[in-house]
């Protein structure tokens, strides 16, 4: 997946505790039943996210065009990111 957009974002979590990260604005090339590029986005707390902004240089900025894998748990929730390469 290519990262084509990244957002810092802030909210309230269930509880009321404030939960701070990144999103990630993510494309892949349709391979199966269709053609073009898909698009999802990945939600990273500040703790996961720390260790992808150290690979690329500890800027946002450096993030665009990074070509990264995405693993989720058995939940759907996004267990890593790590950057390809």
């Amino acid at each position: 997946m290519t990262v084509i957009g990244v957002r810092t974002t802030r909210f309230k979590g269930n509880d009321g505790n404030e939960v701070s990260g990144i999103s990630l604005y993510l494309a892949a090339p349709i391979t199966k039943y269709g053609v073009g590029q898909s698009a999802e986005k990945v939600f990273l707390s500040d703790r996961r996210a720390g260790g992808l902004l150290q690979d690329v240089g500890g800027k946002l900025e450096n993030m665009l065009g990074a070509e990264l894998d995405v693993y989720y748990n058995r939940y759907g929730k996004v267990e890593s990111v790590v950057v390809k390469g």
